[in-house]
């Protein structure tokens, strides 16, 4: 889930009001990791696992996307917000990049992604961290109270948007639904 861009989303949310720092510094570098991924995958379009394998050499399990693995938007993702996390909370640096390294692996355990579309999205998702950090420090737009309402405004329209839904795991929304749902509350608190 700590590839999901709407799950990246609602725990951004949760922190509009007691951190805005690192809302807006999310937010910016989300921005900054959909140019770098959506940029990479028409260039390079790599056939995926379930596209180049037989059935019974690996173990799919979720629906098989067969192009567009590089890099990995999911491990760019995870990378992206434990990045952003990690450098605001220092002391828990290195478990969270734990974390994120384990989001990544997990995509090539489910069958849809190379080793070498992980190493992309990682540095694609940490690049964009530390962008997000830097520019959300120099440009203080965000911590505006204009700015921060602008955020916080359409940030949720982004979390309700639909999607094909083969990405994700159905059995993921036991905790995706009522975390979208307190972040959306705490984010309207924010207003």
């Amino acid at each position: 889930m700590f590839g999901d861009e709407r799950f990246v989303l609602a725990v951004a949310l949760l922190f509009a009001l007691s951190h805005p720092r690192i809302l807006f510094a999310l937010m910016i570098a989300a921005v900054i990791g959909v140019l770098f991924s959506q940029g990479l995958k028409p260039l390079f379009d790599m056939a995926r696992p379930p596209a180049v394998l037989a059935p019974g050499d690996f173990n799919l399990l979720i629906a098989p996307y067969r192009s567009h693995s590089f890099p990995s938007g999911h491990s760019l993702t995870a990378f992206l917000l434990l990045g952003v996390w990690a450098y605001h909370l220092e002391g828990l640096r290195l478990p969270l990049m734990l974390l994120a390294l384990l989001a990544a692996i997990s995509r090539v355990a489910l069958g849809i992604h190379w080793p070498i579309d992980l190493a992309a999205g990682a540095f694609g998702g940490l690049l964009a961290a530390w962008a997000g950090v830097h520019l959300a420090h120099r440009w203080r737009w965000g911590m505006t109270p204009t700015g921060h309402l602008l955020l916080v405004t359409t940030a949720p329209d982004r979390h309700t948007a639909d999607d094909d839904g083969c990405r994700r795991l159905p059995k993921s929304d036991w905790i995706r639904l009522p975390l979208g749902t307190i972040a959306l509350l705490t984010a309207s608190t924010a207003t």
